[in-house]
């Protein structure tokens, strides 16, 4: 669940981030004086760091919820290719088969991307609760401080 808010936050601080830019661009079209460019930039600036803040906290289950749309959107394209095909129009459908087939892969990669993602995420949680766990008292188990070859032992 802690992660759900954390991609709603992050999606917030994107969309903040997309208004501020579009409210810089249209200060822009109407900066006439220096100061006025001065506030400009400043929007522009503060648009920028919003944008990137809110990137930083998008993770998992954005990049898997990008990967089905591109599936989707490649099932789409190339069911229109289908449809170019049934209407004779073959050449007009062989470019758009490869776009079709390279929409479908990248939604396909950034699927795999999001698991992975969500593996590196476990394991870190889980290496965090290992190490926040005292070490055991004793002598490590393995081998002695005895010689391990035969040329050390002498034989």
């Amino acid at each position: 669940m802690k992660l759900i808010w954390r991609e709603v936050a992050g999606w917030l601080l994107v969309v903040v981030g997309l208004a501020l830019a579009v409210t810089f661009l249209g200060f822009l079209a109407r900066s006439q004086t220096v100061l006025q460019y001065l506030g400009t930039a400043g929007v522009g600036i503060v648009a920028l760091t919003v944008l990137l803040g809110g990137s930083r906290l998008l993770g998992a289950l954005t990049l898997e919820l990008a990967g089905w749309l591109l599936v989707l959107a490649g099932l789409a394209v190339l069911y229109q290719c289908y449809a170019l095909i049934e209407d004779s129009r073959v050449f007009e459908a062989a470019p758009l088969t490869i776009v079709g087939i390279i929409v479908f892969r990248g939604g396909i990669h950034l699927l795999k991307v999001a698991v992975a993602a969500r593996i590196c995420l476990l394991a870190k949680e889980r290496t965090g609760q290992d190490t926040a766990r005292p070490p055991a008292r004793g002598t490590p188990s393995g081998r002695g401080s005895a010689p391990t070859t035969a040329a050390a032992r002498g034989s």
